[in-house]
């Protein structure tokens, strides 16, 4: 019998550039459109299936639940997740693919935040008590940033894994990480809708931008 394939093709980094194209058009029209106004029916709508109890979140687990999964969001969270992959990096002397993580990381809050105060978007009324906002609504932080954190880092990772199943799971977990915090922030009644899927988008493109630079880099490593 023979042993299972290794350095099967799959998830290629360079197949992410058309990816992070869409992601940042898609980033940019959701943003348009809110500035002029056009997505407040549906963000109202959406919000009110939460806080009028059309979507029941009466379930002290759920809340508990839903807490937990934005706390994962926070800028605690990330940056202990940004320090201990770029620690790594460094001991395992990768240093470039390190100081990329921190510089990724740390740019794309610049732009979080920049957007943040540009726009001034207001945030829903009716949060769910003892979630604490410093910011405006728009982007969503929380999604942006721990899209790029994690689905960059998982990138990484997915360049060291030789099976393409292996990268799947790894990108795969890193994806619905992502899609439970920025969830949560909606349901939570901290953001609209348009708020995350504007930050999903948004992180989409940075992680991807990340994944590629790094892989280009690593691959220049590898031919020296």
């Amino acid at each position: 019998m023979t042993g299972p394939k290794r350095n099967e093709p799959g998830i290629g980094p360079d197949r992410f550039a058309p990816l992070m194209v869409i992601a940042l058009t898609l980033g940019l029209a959701i943003a348009f459109a809110v500035v002029a106004g056009i997505t407040d029916p549906v963000d109202r709508v959406v919000a009110r299936l939460f806080s009028e109890g059309n979507i029941g979140l009466e379930d002290p687990r759920l809340r508990e639940a839903l807490r937990d999964f934005t706390a994962l969001g926070s800028f605690a969270v990330l940056g202990f997740a940004v320090f201990a992959a770029s620690l790594f990096l460094l001991v395992a002397g990768l240093r470039s693919l390190a100081a990329i993580i921190l510089v990724s990381s740390l740019s794309a809050a610049g732009v979080s935040t920049g957007l943040k105060h540009w726009l001034g978007r207001s945030r829903p009324d009716f949060a769910e008590p003892g979630i604490a906002t410093f910011t405006a609504s728009f982007p969503s932080g929380h999604a942006f940033l721990s899209m790029c954190v994690f689905v960059s880092i998982g990138g990484f990772l997915a360049m060291a894994a030789r099976r393409r199943r292996e990268k799947t799971v790894i990108l795969g977990l890193a994806l619905f990480l992502t899609l439970a915090i920025g969830a949560s922030r909606v349901m939570l009644g901290v953001h609209w809708l348009t708020d995350v899927l504007a930050g999903w988008c948004f992180g989409l493109a940075w992680a991807t931008g990340t994944i590629v630079v790094g892989h280009r880099i690593a691959k220049g490593r590898k031919a020296v």
